[in-house]
Formats: C-alpha cells, sequence, structure tokens
C-alpha cells in the first residue's frame, strides 16, 4: 500500500536551484565580478521555447568591479555569460530572465562564453539586497552549517569579504573597470587640491592651497634672513 500511495503522489514541486547551491561552489569560482548587462542575444533554442527572449541566450557584461581572478589571466573589460530563459514566463529551476542595464554579481569558471555557476542580478539596489542577505546568512553560519557548505573558519571569512567587497563596488556605480585601487582616492584628490604639481614645474604654480600658503610664509622668513 506504501508504494501504491507513493506511485500515485504528485512529484514535488522543483525549488529553484540557485538556492540548492551550496557556499562551497561559490568559493571555488575562480572568477568572480560585478558588471552591467549591455546587450542580450538569442544562441539557440530549447524544448518548446521558441520566442525571441526563450532558449539559449547570452548576455554582454561589462566589468566594473573585479573581485576574483586568476592571477596569470588579465581581466577583460567584458565578458559574455550564457544562461537558459523563458520570459515571459518567471525565472526558477535554473532560467534566468535578464535585461539590458541590469547589475550582476557572476560566479563562473572562465571568462569564455559559458554558463556561470552562479548569477544574482537585478536593479543595483535589489542586487545590493541580495547580497547583502547572502553576505549576512554566511557571516551567521555556526559550525553545523559551515560544514554543510564546506567552508572553514577562514574561507568564511573570506566570503564575507568578498561580499562586503562586492557591497562597496554596487555603492560606487561611477567606480572604473576592476576597481584599480587608488583611482578613486586620486579622484578625490584632484577635486579638493587640483591636479598634481608637475615633475618640473619651473615657474607654474600649484594650485594646492596648502602650497598658495606656503609661498607668503617662504617669502617672510627670506626677509627675515636678510
Amino acid at each position: 500500500m506504501a508504494v501504491l500511495a507513493a506511485a500515485v503522489c504528485p512529484p514535488p514541486v522543483r525549488a529553484d536551484l540557485s538556492l540548492l547551491h551550496l557556499e562551497s561552489l561559490r568559493l571555488r569560482a575562480p572568477v568572480v565580478y560585478v558588471g552591467t548587462v549591455t546587450s542580450l542575444r538569442r544562441i539557440g533554442g530549447l524544448e518548446d521555447l521558441s520566442r525571441d527572449t526563450q532558449g539559449r541566450m547570452e548576455a554582454a557584461v561589462e566589468i566594473t568591479t573585479m573581485l576574483r581572478a586568476p592571477a596569470a589571466t588579465p581581466p577583460p573589460e567584458s565578458a559574455p555569460v550564457r544562461f537558459d530563459s523563458r520570459a515571459p514566463d518567471p525565472e526558477g529551476d535554473g532560467f534566468y530572465t535578464l535585461a539590458a542595464g541590469e547589475s550582476v554579481l557572476v560566479f563562473a569558471d572562465t571568462f569564455e562564453a559559458a554558463y556561470p555557476r552562479e548569477m544574482l542580478h537585478g536593479a543595483p539596489a535589489a542586487l545590493a539586497d541580495q547580497v547583502k542577505e547572502l553576505r549576512d546568512f554566511v557571516a551567521s553560519m555556526d559550525a553545523a552549517t559551515m560544514g554543510l557548505h564546506g567552508l572553514t573558519t577562514a574561507t568564511r571569512l573570506s566570503e564575507v569579504q568578498l561580499y562586503d567587497r562586492a557591497l562597496a563596488a554596487m555603492k560606487s556605480p561611477g567606480r572604473p573597470p576592476h576597481g584599480r585601487p587608488g583611482t578613486k582616492l586620486q579622484s578625490l584628490g584632484r577635486r579638493l587640491f587640483g591636479a598634481p604639481p608637475p615633475a618640473n614645474p619651473g615657474r607654474q604654480k600649484s594650485k594646492r592651497p596648502f602650497e598658495r600658503l606656503e609661498g607668503p610664509l617662504r617669502g617672510n622668513l627670506g626677509s627675515l634672513a636678510r
């Protein structure tokens, strides 16, 4: 009777595959970046999915901040990301619905055209909410949950730091590609103090406020010396 009951029971509804991904899957991704979808194209069909917005799709993603990359591989300015879509039907079961202009957080094995390990996407604020929720979940893991997700104390910390960097990038939409260190501070310095002096300034005067004060002080000291 138990076998008969099992046979007539309806199959369980499949959960969203992205919710089933363990953190170890994201941890092992050699390529992780934040980017913006610039264009979409259909590259092939899937069974019962024949519309222009359905089937095998490819998104061109402009990389705005590189979070993880192989040391020997120069990160590109953009990368193609493949995914399956059944739009306008909702996402789930491994299907995505992307739009040009959306922000993405991509966990991938390569910069080449391929399906990512996982991809979070949405409007910048919505994506930041998703990443914050994921970051807080990882940060709050107890020992048993860490074991389930294949994390140690050190790797959990590294993932939390990665999500912190992703959130910082999402709050800085004007950040240059790959988040080059020092660029933001240099830009702030130029706005506050003007351009830095040339290597051989000659008779050129600096625009920096503290150098405008330094000139009269040096003159006064010279007159006192005479």
